[in-house]
């Protein structure tokens, strides 16, 4: 985009209320659908799809599908990438890529040329083609997850704008998750229960754990004794001590 687009209010709402849930609710065991759900409240999509890749040199050696929605009972979409990553435009392009901003695949190929790519033999033959894909990448331990939104109109400057401000919050959130998803007592703690103790592990007061997880410091002490308790420790440092013990 040459000049920044210019958003209008409504936009700038959908903005602040998906940061909103992004940071103000606790993710659960599944951090990757609650981003979905997140993105899919930015714009209307028609179908969606995560998927994990690993470059060496700019040539893809690994991947993984994650998960889908808007394929309904078609299991094929897991390997469909796999398929057709010689002539894609946006893995193309995305693998000798350092930037983090979202592809669109418009911004590579004409309609016309769109329609002779496999990547759109195949979509067609799952839910009727689709006229644009806008692709959100995101580091992970393991490599790159790319998120793909498919639809039947151009993804515009603006929207690509909102996704491009967005992401750097998504990022934030997933590598936040990564850490407190691996603490211990994963299944007797809530995943709010766990996001607190990850922060009394940082020795954050409730105060600021209150700020962080936009919650109230009564809300957070309480939980941190509910966590306590179910650890089985009668102190903070104690808990701390086995979490940091059973960690390493």
């Amino acid at each position: 985009m040459s000049t920044t687009p210019r958003l209008k209010n409504h936009q700038l709402k959908v903005f602040s209320d998906c940061l909103n849930i992004l940071y103000g609710q606790p993710t659960g065991d599944d951090p990757v659908e609650a981003v979905l759900d997140v993105l899919r409240q930015m714009t209307r999509v028609d179908s969606m799809a995560v998927d994990e890749f690993k470059a060496v040199n700019g040539v893809i050696v690994g991947h993984q599908h994650i998960t889908s929605r808007g394929f309904d009972g078609h299991p094929e979409v897991a390997v469909i990438p796999r398929l057709v990553m010689k002539d894609h435009p946006i893995i193309k392009h995305a693998v000798k890529a350092q930037g983090p901003e979202p592809l669109r695949i418009s911004d590579f190929v004409s309609e016309r040329e769109l329609r002779k790519l496999s990547i759109y033999d195949f979509n067609r033959k799952i839910h009727g083609g689709w006229r644009d894909q806008l692709a959100l990448r995101a580091k992970v331990a393991a490599g790159t997850l790319n998120i793909t939104l498919n639809r039947d109109r151009i993804f515009t400057d603006e929207e690509l704008f909102l996704f491009d401000l967005l992401m750097p919050h998504v990022r934030r959130v997933l590598g936040r998750c990564a850490l407190f998803l691996r603490l211990p007592g994963n299944d007797q703690l809530t995943p709010r229960e766990r996001e607190v103790l990850y922060w009394v592990t940082k020795g954050k007061r409730d105060e600021e754990i209150a700020c962080i997880i936009k919650s109230s410091p009564r809300t957070v002490n309480k939980q941190v004794q509910a966590v306590l308790a179910k650890l089985g420790v009668e102190n903070r440092a104690t808990a701390v001590a086995q979490v940091l013990g059973g960690a390493l």
